[in-house]
């Protein structure tokens, strides 16, 4: 079977002057006649390179020069460029849709320059696989860096209000290579590369805007939607600087109108962990203030940039108003913003320092 077909574990599109660019990292086995085809020293992935007016002729293009079918069922990433319209996802993903064995939970990003770029990264001496790409994405969205984005994510705004936010991937030089190709120790085709997940990026209506979530903002769209499990960051308490991690203790999401105003209420418990011994509880007092002062500003400003000034719905109340006043949503479906311009954002915050 693998010399039948050509195993694709991550895809990067970009488009350029009218085509479509797609670089597929397909699986290579190494050598004939092993007991494993798996080499751990060496990279078991090529990247192919081709073309097309739409991505489903790409990969035929793809498929004539290799001489083997393109294989999509084990597809992990899809990495998109700044270019590509995601207007019609229907037509987007279409060339994989009707594919079974495609799986709707595939991640999707978008590359900091080009998604070829990304998909040519040699990480760790030669390695080269869609896992490494993985890693870091799942430990950014487990950590509330940045916010999750999949297939269906984007399928289901087929019929609906498309506002998504994707992972934005950076490919970095690693640090202690820069310093030994300083001292002379290195040569500029050994050094190490890195993946890097610095913000997030936002869909709205198939285009990409100019802003972007930095970290906080991520971290601040991830507990007012219920969707964090943890996060992490120093607070200033006394000139002190202090490490606390947080973890979801219990959140409720919910919509409520009053009087003509859209009330979205988020109740978040949270546990707050620092990296000292607390004494007493004048300390866990303080904590509790220090981290709830921060969540404050951080939702607050993360509204803001969203909401108010970009008309960005990453909190999905549409969803939410579509779930808790179904008949309103027929009514505002067509004018959303009439309904952004009169939600007020509640949110209770209950820390419990550990």
């Amino acid at each position: 079977m693998l010399d039948k077909k050509a195993y694709v574990h991550a895809m990067g599109i970009d488009r350029t002057e009218g085509e479509y660019k797609v670089s597929l990292q397909v699986f290579k086995p190494q050598g004939s006649g092993s007991d494993t085809p798996v080499d751990i020293v060496h990279t078991n992935m090529q990247v192919v390179k081709t073309k097309g007016k739409t991505i489903r002729e790409a990969l035929d293009n793809a498929q004539y020069r290799l001489g083997k079918e393109i294989f999509l069922g084990h597809l992990q990433l899809m990495c998109f460029g700044k270019t590509v319209d995601f207007s019609n996802p229907e037509e987007l993903f279409g060339f994989c849709l009707k594919d079974k064995t495609v799986f709707l939970g595939t991640k999707i990003c978008l590359a900091e320059t080009t998604a070829e770029e990304l998909m040519n990264t040699e990480i760790s001496r030669g390695l080269m696989t869609a896992e490494s790409f993985m890693n870091t994405i799942t430990m950014n969205v487990d950590n509330s860096t940045t916010l999750d984005c999949e297939m269906i994510d984007f399928l289901s705004c087929i019929e609906s209000p498309q506002y998504l936010a994707m992972p934005v991937l950076s490919v970095v030089k690693n640090e202690d290579d820069k310093e030994q190709k300083a001292e002379g120790e290195n040569k500029e085709e050994e050094q190490d590369m890195e993946i890097e997940i610095k913000n997030t990026a936002l869909v709205k209506h198939g285009k990409i805007i100019e802003e972007r979530l930095s970290q906080d903002e991520a971290e601040a769209v991830a507990w007012l939607t219920g969707k964090a499990k943890k996060s992490d960051f120093v607070i200033d308490t006394s000139g002190e600087k202090i490490n606390v991690r947080l973890t979801d203790d219990g959140t409720r999401i919910k919509l409520k109108n009053e009087n003509g105003k859209i009330k979205y209420i988020a109740e978040i418990k949270m546990v707050a962990k620092p990296s000292k011994d607390i004494k007493n509880n004048s300390d866990t007092k303080k904590i509790e203030e220090k981290v709830e002062e921060r969540m404050e500003k951080i939702f607050e400003d993360t509204e803001l940039k969203t909401l108010r000034e970009n008309e960005m719905d990453v909190f999905e109340i549409w969803k939410l108003l579509r779930h808790y006043y179904p008949k309103s949503y027929l009514k505002y479906k067509d004018k959303l913003n009439d309904i952004y311009d009169a939600t007020v954002f509640e949110t209770k915050i209950d820390v419990r320092v550990m």
